[in-house]
């Protein structure tokens, strides 16, 4: 089994040697690898977002998704611990690695991930985030247009949090609206907008398929 493993590396170094071009698909795994496994507790996350898991019983980083919150300051603090943790992370070797052996290539890439360890090792024009990504807000209408980066956010939104709550009154809102902001990841409220639509139809005009 291990020289079959080792065959298989020889033939993808070969064929990326080859490649005039390569387009990159990242899913949950690479991340996992990195130790950011979004699925499941694991020691990354466990200090930072711990309190939140023995208070709510969450199974995963994730199911946070699936929770029904009593308010959005509760909703909030969840969000910009887990969000400012992404921001903070280091950037893991995999992505290291993967940003090595294509270096002296023309890269895109189409990513389910929405943890920024590609923006680490990739130029934002490069990507298309599919999902969304946490680094950034939208309306939770969407009223607008319109999504916002917000690692100056989370970091201000972390500093209030008292234990696994966040005043009400510090719960981000849409500047045009007044509805809560949300995290750009995909969910019924997703915005396909120009942002995303741009990606998507790089993408597309780089594999040759649009």
């Amino acid at each position: 089994m291990r020289e079959d493993r080792q065959a298989v590396l020889l033939q993808l170094a070969e064929e990326i040697h080859r490649a005039a071009a390569i387009v990159i698909g990242g899913g949950s795994g690479l991340s996992s690898a990195a130790g950011y496994d979004h699925y499941h507790w694991s020691p990354a996350f466990d200090d930072i977002l711990g309190p939140f898991r023995d208070n709510y019983g969450f199974p995963s980083p994730m199911a946070v998704f699936y929770y029904c919150f009593s308010s959005f300051g509760a909703e909030w603090a969840y969000y910009s611990r887990y969000i400012r943790a992404m921001w903070d992370a280091p950037t893991g070797q995999p992505y290291l690695d993967l940003r090595a052996m294509v270096s002296d290539k023309p890269v895109h890439v189409l990513t389910t991930n929405v943890d920024r360890q590609f923006f680490r090792v990739f130029p934002e024009e490069q990507i298309c985030a599919f999902q969304g990504d946490f680094g950034y807000c939208q309306c939770s209408q969407p009223c607008r247009d319109a999504i916002w980066e917000n690692r100056s956010l989370v970091e201000a939104l972390t500093a209030q949090l008292d234990g696994v709550s966040l005043p009400e009154d510090a719960v981000p809102r849409c500047p045009d609206c007044g509805r809560v902001l949300v995290p750009w990841v995909r969910d019924d409220t997703f915005l396909e907008g120009a942002y995303w639509h741009q990606a998507w139809t790089a993408t597309m005009i780089f594999s040759g398929t649009g």
